[in-house]
């Protein structure tokens, strides 16, 4: 399975490379990029483009990638409201749904926890501890998972 991961000029998305343990990954940014050995890069728009779903969806159709993994915030926003489109190509964009992300926003921002990835409820990436084990149907996306107080939280990650 190929799979895309953005904001390449971030050491994040080598991580996330890590975590989930796949073979054909591409990055992406929209900053220049050194080319390094054995990586796949693309150059895209920023987030906040109005053609930034498009092109995305045009780079995955041409290159074959099934999954996106974005962790620019506007990126995020604008593949969430894209999200249908995309699913319709057989190309899962791993974002929350729009009104989920809205619920998620209001949370504080924590540097803390580890990095998960999930979609439709399946974690995609390296196994959590027990007790921050996550069973939501509903949850896609990138995140920082913690305890606190005995209580699961949950924050999107974005660089």
């Amino acid at each position: 399975m190929s799979v895309l991961i953005t904001a390449a000029s971030h050491s994040a998305a080598y991580k996330l490379e890590k975590l989930l343990n796949q073979v054909d990954v591409f990055f992406a940014d929209f900053m220049d990029l050194p080319k390094l050995s054995g990586k796949k890069y693309f150059k895209i728009p920023k987030g906040n483009s109005a053609s930034f779903a498009h092109e995305m969806l045009n780079l995955a159709l041409n290159e074959g990638i099934e999954k996106i993994f974005p962790l620019y915030p506007e990126e995020i926003t604008a593949l969430a409201e894209a999200r249908q489109l995309f699913l319709e190509y057989g190309i899962s964009v791993i974002v929350p749904d729009v009104n989920r992300l809205k619920e998620i926003r209001k949370l504080p921002l924590s540097p803390d926890g580890f990095l998960v990835a999930y979609e439709s409820g399946k974690q995609l990436t390296t196994k959590l501890p027990e007790g921050l084990l996550l069973n939501d149907q509903r949850l896609t996306g990138i995140f920082k998972i913690r305890m606190e107080n005995k209580n699961t939280i949950i924050n999107i990650f974005t660089v």
